[in-house]
């Protein structure tokens, strides 16, 4: 299983489901649902962790991260 954290539009989970891994997307601005060997969750990641990390953390085999860069520049 992949974990894909800010990965709105899929783009980079997609590799990974072509070669067959389940993936898991999680972005605020998400549906929480499940197609195919995707699982979306509309939620942040602290909410992903406290909510489910414990159920989806030992079938976890990669980790792709794709934070907004306005949450760690100090622009302005």
């Amino acid at each position: 299983m992949i974990l894909s954290i800010c990965d709105y539009s899929g783009s980079w989970s997609g590799a990974f489901r072509e070669l067959g891994y389940t993936t898991i997307k999680v972005d605020p601005k998400l549906h929480t649902c499940l197609v195919g060997d995707q699982i979306t969750i509309g939620c942040t990641v602290k909410e992903f962790i406290n909510e489910y990390l414990e159920f989806y953390a030992l079938d976890i085999t990669g980790l792709l991260l794709a934070p907004p860069c306005t949450h760690f520049r100090r622009a302005g």
